[in-house]
């Protein structure tokens, strides 16, 4: 018999923020990939995305999507990701965490609770 796949729990994200220039980002390409793929990142169970603004071409945002098994943190990894980032502009770092969507109340109109998005904000 066939194992049914188990839905995937709630995953955090480590959202790491670098404002520069699009030569410098250009030039530290390589680096930036080659340096997350010795880390083993795959091995850590995370995922990479990569996220240029869509107006300014010298950010970039460098998500981390993590697994739910860690408590939602600034890791090691990300610290260690940051901290090369930094060379190259100024930079945000924050950990997100998944909430719930807004739900409409019985009038009709959303009741967006303040909390939406519960966001760890630590810049540099």
């Amino acid at each position: 018999m066939a194992s049914i796949p188990q839905k995937e729990g709630p995953k955090w994200i480590e959202f790491i923020r670098v404002r520069s220039s699009p030569a410098t980002l250009a030039a530290a390409a390589q680096d930036l990939h080659r340096s997350l793929a010795q880390d083993g990142l795959h091995a850590l169970g995370a995922e990479v995305m990569y996220f240029q603004h869509a107006l300014y071409d010298g950010d970039l945002a460098v998500i981390l999507v993590w697994p739910n098994r860690d408590p939602p943190q600034r890791t090691h990894l990300g610290l260690m990701l940051a901290e090369q980032l930094e060379k190259l502009g100024s930079i945000e770092h924050a950990v997100w965490v998944p909430t719930p969507s807004p739900q409409p109340d019985k009038r009709g109109q959303e009741n967006v609770r303040r909390t939406h998005l519960r966001h760890d904000d630590q810049t540099r």
